[in-house]
């Protein structure tokens, strides 16, 4: 799959020598500005239960419980929750001048980004192939590498029951992975592919740069663009 990265030319000229930053949904939200048109919840959602609870013993993210029992119909309660993980945002296939032009000049809800004035090309298995030897390089504890399309909408996820065992480990994840790539329906100009690096819950993610590494990883991320772009317009 080809994907495109807009960016600065400043950071396209770093890329093009194999210097890629691979950011965390916590330092994305944190470099938004406030407001309505702005995603300063990055990788936050909730959980809306729904229906009868009968002593349920279970987790979810970081909340335990313990017998728990609600009945009496309706929305019973929400819980707010979130993930944090290391992500590289790109644009879903490739080149297109008419995705360039409402990500530079905003379009409906969505703001201007005008200093993106630049992209490449990334073949997207290569990349992943680059991402993943850079994690085996840094990490000695399990991780895994999730590359998705980003989902435009609610970052609301409803549990409709919960029996005494509560959520297997699959819905679980299932539902980390959603909150991970789940954006408002405002962001969808972006048409946002992303790669986001799933860890143990207790590691604390920061900014990963490749400028640093190894020159065989530098290499790696370098083999897998495909196109080194130009700067619009084109």
């Amino acid at each position: 799959m080809i994907l495109t990265k807009f960016c600065t030319p400043e950071t396209r000229s770093f890329m093009l020598q194999g210097g890629f930053k691979i950011g965390t949904h916590a330092g994305y939200s944190k470099g938004e500005a406030t407001g309505l048109l702005s995603d300063t919840e990055e990788g936050r959602g909730s959980h809306s239960i729904d229906g009868d609870v009968h002593g349920w013993n279970g987790v979810l993210g970081t909340n335990s419980f313990e017998n728990i029992t609600f009945t009496g119909g309706g929305s019973l309660f929400k819980i707010n929750m979130s993930v944090n993980c290391n992500i590289f945002c790109c644009t879903s296939g490739p080149y297109d001048g008419a995705t360039h032009d409402k990500l530079l000049n905003g379009f409906e809800l969505y703001r201007p980004n005008s200093d993106l004035t630049a992209h490449i090309l990334l073949d997207s298995h290569k990349f992943l192939r680059a991402l993943s030897l850079m994690s085996t390089d840094l990490l000695t504890s399990k991780h895994k590498w999730v590359p998705a399309k980003v989902i435009y909408g609610a970052r609301d996820i409803s549990v409709k029951a919960i029996r005494s065992s509560g959520l297997t480990s699959y819905q679980l994840r299932n539902e980390q992975i959603k909150r991970a790539f789940t954006k408002p329906p405002a962001f969808k100009p972006e048409n946002e592919f992303r790669f986001a690096l799933f860890q143990s819950e207790n590691s604390q993610p920061g900014d990963l740069f490749t400028s640093g590494m190894q020159s065989h990883i530098r290499e790696a991320f370098q083999n897998a663009i495909i196109s080194d772009g130009r700067d619009y317009p084109i």
